[in-house]
């Protein structure tokens, strides 16, 4: 495998493929490391990179619900207030009728 190298850098196939070995095959992340000639520490952060960006997709998701449920909670609470002062508004007016009829008595 280690013809996929590029310079100090390793190919995504080659990364991938070593991932493979870990995953698919149920090969041991120390056996593959030997294999390939990299150290453990490598193979296990190729192994952990998929899993963290999944974590950080998950996390951003979570943050876009919570910033649309609290938007959508900020804008019913103005509704409910606009609500409020209509029927505010309507109150007085009722109460003031009922004071103009009260007094025609």
């Amino acid at each position: 495998m280690s013809n996929y190298r590029q310079g100090h850098r390793y190919s995504e196939k080659f990364k991938s493929d070593a991932v493979r070995m870990v995953i698919t095959e149920k090969q041991s992340p120390r056996v593959v490391a030997d294999t390939i000639e990299v150290k453990i520490s490598v193979l296990n952060d190729w192994l952990v990179a998929p899993l963290i960006a999944e974590l950080q997709k998950a996390e951003d998701k979570i943050i876009n619900l919570e910033d649309e449920l609290n938007k959508t909670a900020d804008e019913r609470v103005r509704e409910l207030q606009e609500e409020n002062q209509i029927l505010s508004e309507q109150i007085d007016t009722l109460k003031k009728t009922v004071g103009i009829f009260s007094q025609r008595k």
